[in-house]
């Protein structure tokens, strides 16, 4: 997350009088990139954890990479990467996925979520998922 400023923001309430400040920090780009056309997550009380996947035409998916962040900075990840994806369609058109269609058109997104399930459009979480039947012997 790259940061333009270096300002100093306010302490929180009851904390001692210690400004905290904002860095630049200049990210390079990786040499090598994984493509990734779909993403797991795991949530727990210090970490949120991304898997990143190429789902293939057989309903299978192959896992490509995984990050382990904080809840700040997968925050800071989310708003950054609204803006980018603003941006990117101001460039080259809207996205026509239905469910950012959707979200755009200020659908609640449980029930976004719901549609996309029912039309077989997104991926179940596997706490949602039925469990297998076991074939009878």
């Amino acid at each position: 997350m790259n940061n333009e400023s270096e300002a100093p923001q306010e302490s929180p309430e009851g904390q001692p009088d210690s400004a905290i400040m904002q860095r630049t920090v200049h990210i390079p780009f990786p040499e090598n990139f994984a493509y990734a056309n779909c993403c797991a997550f795991a949530i727990g009380q210090m970490e949120i954890r991304l898997g990143f996947a190429e789902a293939i035409q057989t309903g299978k998916a192959i896992s490509k990479v995984g990050v382990v962040m904080p809840p700040e900075a997968a925050a800071v990840l989310a708003l950054v990467l609204l803006q980018q994806v603003h941006i990117y369609e101001a460039n080259f058109g809207e996205i026509r996925h239905p469910a950012w269609k959707a979200m755009k058109a200020g659908q609640p997104f449980d029930e976004i979520r719901k549609n996309i399930l029912l039309k077989g459009n997104a991926g179940i979480p596997p706490e949602e998922s039925p469990a297998e039947e076991l074939p009878e012997k």
